[in-house]
């Protein structure tokens, strides 16, 4: 049997900060109230997420302090994993493509990627440029999201989006490692720490897909397992703007939950720190 180990959840990020009252039995379990215990933790909670979403939960990076430190370790491990080693583990030869690969991957965090301008924006061809792509999501490195469609063959013929599994070694890879805040980006760094929870928690049966209309209607995620659909959608503020309704015509039965950084209790939205 085989095991995947993924950075830290927010979760053990917390204890490994020292965080022991964030703790509790059942974090991300259960019904989430306005009588929660850790509403009253909502402003350090989001400071620790705030940390957490700049430098990701590799467990060497989270027990450092300062930004030195941290910038300098994650630094090593891009250079000599990502942009090195993982050449020799997945036989690649054309190094220089690989690393544009990569970068252009992390610019493009949470969006959209067109494999054929892909493949002429790094230079290589698509085939090889497939390959990669799937030596960089069985190395952990990365994850596609394809779109939601009832219609497999229709599904896999539509644009992927992309998501870095730790947000620390993306950060890195676009050497931006500004306060959350600060960031022009944010909004698809929340979904990224979304997203890998959703990954972390997921089964055999479990398809994590977007969903995405000719009428540019957009759900940031569809979970699909076991019959069930439940859809989310990820925001950083208090942007209200969603296309749930137009979601729900095509699936009455689904359940669509709102997710923010910037939490005020709210009867049908969760914040972002509950889910981890």
């Amino acid at each position: 049997m085989s095991f995947v180990l993924y950075p830290l959840s927010f979760a053990e990020y917390c204890l490994f900060q020292g965080q022991d009252k964030n703790r509790r039995p059942s974090w991300n379990k259960g019904v989430f109230s306005k009588n929660s215990p850790l509403l009253a933790l909502r402003s350090e909670l989001n400071t620790l997420l705030a940390d957490y979403a700049v430098f990701g939960g590799f467990p060497e990076v989270a027990v450092l302090s300062g930004y030195e430190a941290k910038s300098k370790l994650l630094n090593e491990i891009v250079s000599s994993y990502i942009l090195k080693d993982i050449r020799h583990i997945l036989k690649i030869e054309k190094l220089s493509e690989l690393n544009r690969l990569i970068k252009n991957l992390a610019y493009n965090t949470g969006k959209e990627v067109n494999i054929s301008e892909l493949a002429r924006d790094v230079g290589l061809h698509r085939e090889t440029l497939h390959k990669y792509l799937i030596g960089l999501e069985e190395s952990y490195i990365i994850s596609l999201v394809r779109p939601f469609h009832n219609n497999f063959e229709k599904e896999m013929r539509k644009m992927p989006k992309v998501y870095f599994i730790d947000t620390g070694i993306r950060n890195m890879l676009v050497n931006n490692l500004s306060p959350l805040d600060q960031r022009p980006d944010k909004g698809e760094l929340v979904e990224s720490i979304f997203f890998a929870n959703l990954l972390r928690n997921s089964h055999v049966t479990t398809r994590i897909m977007y969903w995405k209309t000719k009428n540019a209607g957009e759900v940031d995620f569809v979970v699909s397992e076991d019959g069930r659909i439940n859809a989310f959608e990820v925001k950083y503020g208090a942007d209200t703007k969603n296309h749930f309704r137009s979601f729900l015509n095509l699936y009455p039965k689904a359940t669509c939950k709102m997710v923010r950084y910037l939490y005020e209790y709210a009867e049908d939205e969760l914040p972002l720190w509950w889910i981890q």
